[in-house]
């Protein structure tokens, strides 16, 4: 049990370079797998017109282009969805590259977030300062998990070369 969660080197079996790995087996088996299912779910919200709820009707008839939005964005949803499965297995399988397309997971989440936001409420005809909380911490919800995991991967670069 004293190896649990660190890294030894498959060459010549030398314990000098050992990485803890705890955080990236959190993150493939709990986090990104979170991440897809509550992405999915939001895709299906959104392309099954459930969003508003009962109010869905209402709101589509005072706002017909938000529909076009919640489509598409929905339809981006589940695209984020299948590329965090991807992304997934390509950190546990220590593929060659994988801790950027793991950046650019919380990267197109950030710019899709505040697209979304920004073109609802265009849309809605709401005043940009409405919707400036939202976007600010949509950027810190996607940045923090960005910055911690690139610090954490760029300590790790070298597992990944398979």
């Amino acid at each position: 049990m004293e190896n649990f969660g660190q890294y030894r080197d498959p060459g010549n079996g030398s314990p000098a370079k050992r990485h803890s790995l705890i955080w990236h087996r959190l993150l493939t088996w709990f986090f990104l797998w979170a991440g897809a299912v509550t992405e999915l779910s939001m895709a299906i919200v959104l392309l099954s017109e459930q969003y508003y709820g009962n109010e869905t009707a209402q709101v589509y008839a005072e706002f017909e282009t938000l529909r076009i939005a919640d489509t598409v964005m929905g339809a981006v949803m589940l695209l984020l969805a299948v590329y965090r499965v991807y992304v997934r297995f390509q950190l546990s399988g220590f593929k060659l590259g994988a801790p950027d397309k793991l950046s650019a997971v919380y990267v197109a989440e950030a710019a899709v977030s505040i697209g979304y936001t920004i073109a609802a409420a265009a849309i809605r005809r709401q005043p940009f300062s409405s919707s400036s909380t939202d976007l600010i911490a949509m950027a810190i919800v996607c940045c923090v998990p960005l910055l911690i995991n690139r610090s954490y991967y760029n300590k790790r670069l070298e597992l990944f070369v398979n």
